[in-house]
């Protein structure tokens, strides 16, 4: 573009009536062409100018953010304002920014349909009929918490317009980086192998305010069953918070793992809130060891000698239980059990069970194998 031009340009960017972006200066809004090549400036007033894209970064950098790439020959489609949040985000649910879409065009566009395409964001807009050289607002609100340790932050949004039955698609997304004003820690705690009916289990939180004078108030809004608030203690910009452990009300899965969570956040900033973790397992009194005895491949009738370990914490001596003595025995000696298998007269896999109960716990120990045909 030669000198005059520029020019030209300067005086045009400088007479229209522009809209304000990022809250840093009057700027146009932009688009760049199918090629990348260009980018379009437009103004409220309808009217476009073209420049070459790598004039753009050299005169406006990232004042004039380009969104919507149209295809050659179609008509310019609408514009955002910006893909980049104004200030930076917490990264936690419910904050949200607002942002204008353009219709830089000569007809109404009816935006009928405005979803994210990530169940981390929501997104609205009003109004949905946008007239033309007209404007409306699109407010995006975080719906999931940004992961712990992240610097930044996307929130994606799909903007259908023109008629239901041949709708254009406009895909945005919003940038945001993160500045997190309170740090929690720890956010995530293990226990496993924890004995049954353990005592309660302290967790100690630390939280601490990294951006103004004031003073972090934790709090919890919502525990899981088998966690217990134990209070919180504020000192200066530190707060700390103890949740407990607690045995009687805790499930677990079939396996004896548990993983609970818990909603904490600030009472006097209530919109900042995080999520903690307390995860682990509870270790059988009575367990054998392995867990499953494969005793291979045998011929019909065949015996083997097989010998695993009893782990037993319980106060009674371990009682065992064959339902099929002819075909499985077991003798106990100390924490070590002999186990002698018969294997079936039929080809096939087979599997039998030793049971062991002591202080009224059962443990099981699956025994298979494979019995193959003598003449293999």
């Amino acid at each position: 573009m030669v000198e005059n031009e520029l020019q030209d340009t300067e005086q045009l960017l400088e007479s229209m009536p522009c809209m304000t972006v990022n809250g840093s200066g009057t700027y146009v809004l932009a688009a760049t062409s199918a090629d990348r090549h260009d980018v379009f400036l437009w103004a409220p007033n309808g009217e476009v100018t073209r420049l070459p894209f790598s004039e753009y970064r050299q005169r406006f950098g990232s004042n004039v953010l380009s969104l919507a790439i149209p295809e050659p020959e179609t008509p310019l489609p609408l514009v955002i304002s910006s893909n980049y949040a104004d200030k930076p985000v917490q990264g936690i649910v419910g904050e949200y920014r607002h942002f204008t879409l353009f219709n830089p065009g000569n007809s109404p566009v009816d935006a009928f349909d405005v979803t994210s395409s990530c169940p981390c964001a929501k997104a609205s807009l009003s109004p949905r009929m946008i007239p033309p050289k007209g404007a409306a607002t699109l407010r995006v609100e975080a719906a999931l918490p940004a992961e712990d340790g992240t610097e930044s932050t996307t929130w994606p949004v799909v903007i259908r317009t023109g008629p239901s039955s041949a709708p254009v698609s406009l895909s945005w997304t919003l940038h945001a980086r993160i500045v997190r004003p309170v740090t929690v820690s720890p956010r995530v705690f293990h226990l496993d192998e924890l004995a049954e009916g353990f005592a309660p289990q302290k967790l100690t939180i630390a939280a601490r305010d990294t951006d103004r004078n004031g003073s972090v108030q934790l709090a919890p809004a919502y525990l899981a069953n088998g966690l217990r608030w134990g209070g919180a203690k504020t000192t200066g910009q530190t707060c700390e918070a103890v949740l407990y452990l607690d045995s009687p009300s805790l499930q677990t899965r079939p396996d004896r793992t548990f993983s609970l969570q818990t909603i904490l956040y600030d009472r006097s900033r209530p919109t900042l809130r995080w999520q903690v973790v307390v995860s682990g397992s509870i270790r059988r009194p009575l367990e054998f060891l392995p867990k499953e005895l494969f005793v291979g491949s045998l011929t019909p009738g065949e015996r083997v000698i097989r010998e695993v370990r009893l782990k037993n914490e319980t106060p009674a001596k371990p009682a065992i239980e064959l339902p099929q003595p002819d075909r499985l025995n077991a003798q106990l000696d100390g924490d070590k059990v002999r186990v002698e298998v018969v294997a079936p007269e039929q080809p096939g896999p087979f599997q039998y069970n030793l049971l062991v109960h002591a202080d009224g716990r059962p443990a099981n120990l699956p025994v298979s194998g494979i019995v193959t045909s003598k003449e293999q």
